[in-house]
């Protein structure tokens, strides 16, 4: 091997582990909004795929190359990735810009133009190439040393609809770009009739909408920070308000202990009473409706989690007092990999909707709600159950609220369901004149 050959296996060795370097920091950061699928060789893939992708060669006014790289980057991440389409979309929606700019960048210059085309500098050429590749592997390692720690968990903040809105942001720059390189702008400027200054044969137009576009998505992925501590802050508020609440209940629940202890002398001289005139009957039924004013007021112990157990002491409560046959069977962990916030949303939801469907039978008798919820093979499943007698009104896939205001409800199953696909999970949701059921599970780990 000569001198010249043993130098370009050596400089496209250097160039092949570099992309490989920076297709590591691209698959850190994709990691950070989207789930990849567990075996290795999806990882393998994307790697390779990133580092296809991050030296893809761009030329100016060739749709070839760009929509090619688009295609490929979208397929790419739709193999490997678990999650749903709208965070893939948005991913490439952010990325897929500074990706492509960057490339392009660092070949539409007139030192790459100049050197390229000589045969005299080919050497220099090669270590351009390698000065090129590391500062495109700099940036995008200080990108993930600045977001490692500040990004971390966004996936279970980020629901569909805050990824549309970031979509809604991204599209102008996800076009610029495709436009600017595709279709460059003129470098004439018009300065009056016949008179134009001309700039000279650089797409100096198309540079400042590509460095325009890819500023402006590194600040969208800036603003997620924020964005997330704003949606962090909103579910602690949820959370200290359950809390709030069972706080009231226990206190309420303190003081109607207080009372009944105080007239549990009166309670026995009724009973007394009773069992003085032989009346077996009547002591029974109003011993049994003493014991359930007291099982109303101790509250149940249904699982560990404090926050949830506030909501299913006050669902069931609300539940026995409207004359509703009432089954919860709840057999959880205190610890499933799913966020204590999200839990409640589900449990609270649901249920509500179960109270307001029974509070509309007439009967009595018929009033019937069924709770089960369980941790089983690595799997949440919950089960809820409730008779009815009003109609679903339903419009595809939303359920639409009868109350007299449908602009201001409704919206529970729609953040069940949100909830459910932030987890990969499977909503099933079925009904029939006289019964609702809503049914999903979750993967745990």
């Amino acid at each position: 091997m000569d001198t010249y050959s043993l130098i370009s296996t050596s400089i496209n060795f250097i160039l092949i582990l570099i992309n490989i370097f920076i297709a590591f920091f691209l698959y850190k950061l994709t990691s950070y909004f989207i789930d990849f699928r567990n075996h290795w060789i999806f990882k393998i893939i994307l790697i390779l795929g990133y580092s296809i992708i991050s030296q893809m060669i761009i030329w100016l006014s060739d749709p070839v190359n760009i929509l090619f790289t688009l295609f490929g980057y979208f397929i790419l991440l739709i193999i490997c990735s678990k999650s749903k389409l709208i965070p893939i979309i948005s991913v490439v929606m952010i990325l897929y810009p500074i990706i492509i700019g960057l490339n392009f960048l660092f070949i539409n210059n007139p030192i790459y133009e100049e050197l390229i085309h000589s045969k005299e500098y080919i050497l220099i050429l090669s270590i351009v190439q390698i000065i090129s590749a590391l500062i495109k592997l700099l940036f995008w390692f200080l990108i993930h040393i600045f977001l490692k720690n500040r990004l971390v968990n966004i996936k279970q903040y980020l629901s569909n609809k805050i990824w549309i809105f970031i979509d809604m942001v991204c599209i102008s720059s996800f076009l610029s770009i495709l436009i600017a390189i595709i279709l460059p702008p003129t470098n004439l400027i018009p300065m009056g009739s016949n008179k134009n200054i001309i700039l000279g044969n650089l797409p100096y137009g198309t540079y400042l909408i590509i460095l325009s576009a890819i500023l402006a998505n590194i600040g969208v992925i800036l603003l997620l920070q924020p964005l997330i501590e704003n949606v962090k802050m909103k579910i602690e508020k949820q959370a200290n308000h359950l809390k709030e609440k069972y706080y009231n209940l226990l206190e309420n629940q303190q003081i109607q202990i207080r009372k009944m202890r105080h007239d549990m002398n009166n309670h026995f001289q009724m009973i007394e009473s009773y069992l003085e005139i032989e009346d077996i009957a009547g002591a029974k039924k109003y011993f049994n409706q003493l014991k359930i004013g007291i099982g109303t007021l101790s509250g149940k112990q249904f699982c560990k989690n404090q926050a949830l157990n506030s909501i299913l002491n006050l669902r069931h409560t609300s539940l026995e007092e409207n004359g509703v046959d009432v089954h919860f069977n709840i057999d959880i962990d205190n610890h499933l990999g799913i966020e204590p916030i999200d839990l409640c949303t589900i449990f609270s939801n649901s249920l509500d909707n179960a109270i307001e469907a029974s509070l509309k039978i007439p009967d009595l008798s018929n009033r019937k709600v069924v709770l089960k919820a369980r941790c089983e093979k690595e799997y949440f499943s919950y089960l809820l159950t409730n008779n009815k007698v009003n109609p679903i009104n339903r419009k595809q896939e939303l359920f639409i609220s009868d109350k007299k205001d449908s602009n201001s409800h409704g919206y529970g199953i729609e953040n069940i369901r949100e909830i459910v696909n932030k987890y990969n999970g499977k909503l099933d949701i079925s009904y029939t004149e006289n019964e609702f059921s809503l049914f999903l599970y979750i993967r745990l780990f």
